[in-house]
């Protein structure tokens, strides 16, 4: 995972992160076999429209595409002429070799993305060549959203589809590994962060007079005589339990 030193403030603590989990190798690796496989069955189907090739004569002996192949060849072969033989092959080269760069990125992206939540902000890092961490405030989020399909739930992964006011920061987090309780910090961070007041912020906010504040005069009160030691001890033991 990036290095985090650079990412959290002074001000934060750091309560749960989240490598990406394992399965999404395996999604960059079937977005690979998938443009692959597309690519050849474009190139074969078309060779066996054309009547060229080995594979599309292979082709044309299922009887639909054979079908296929009788009716479209007149109209097809006045224009498959006209194409240099090369053409075909360079797509399909361009075609699979943006499609390795693609997969190359994923495995290194794969190796520095993850997920933080702090006691402020969910952020999501991105991983090599994959662009900047994204990280919205806590209290921005309005709703997070898990989905997980059955394989998700039996391997411990999902995806948090996150609603923020004003749609910045973090929208969506694919690959998190334990979900559920990843969103589950979330959010009772949110709410800690929402209701959370020091003694300070308290006595300006409801006027009333901060722990501390009543220890320092319940002390001063005893040190001019005005309080006993019983109701000294009494009293300050009832104001440490309110901390």
């Amino acid at each position: 995972m990036a290095n985090l030193s650079k990412i959290i403030k002074d001000d934060e603590q750091i309560l749960v992160q989240r490598a990406q989990h394992w399965t999404a190798l395996i999604s960059e690796l079937i977005k690979f076999i998938r443009n692959v496989f597309a690519v050849g069955l474009v190139g074969a189907i078309l060779e066996a429209l054309a009547g060229t090739g080995t594979l599309g004569t292979l082709l044309q002996s299922l009887p639909a595409i054979g079908l296929v192949h009788a009716t479209a060849q007149p109209v097809l072969q006045p224009v498959f002429s006209l194409i240099p033989g090369w053409i075909p092959w360079a797509v399909g080269i361009v075609v699979v070799g943006v499609s390795t760069v693609g997969l190359v990125g994923g495995v290194l992206a794969h190796f520095g993305a993850g997920s933080v939540v702090t006691n402020k902000r969910v952020i999501q890092l991105k991983g090599l060549l994959r662009g900047k961490p994204q990280a919205a405030q806590l209290d921005s989020v309005n709703e997070v959203h898990l989905q997980q399909g059955m394989v998700g739930k039996l391997l411990g992964y999902g995806t948090l589809n996150i609603a923020t006011a004003g749609g910045a920061g973090v929208q969506r987090i694919n690959h998190v590994s334990n979900p559920l309780a990843f969103k589950g910090v979330m959010l009772h961070a949110k709410q800690q962060a929402a209701t959370s007041l020091t003694s300070a912020q308290y006595s300006i906010v409801s006027g009333v007079p901060s722990v501390a504040e009543r220890i320092n005069k319940l002390n001063a009160l005893y040190k001019e005589g005005l309080v006993s030691t019983e109701e000294y001890v009494a009293k300050r033991r009832n104001l440490i339990d309110l901390i």
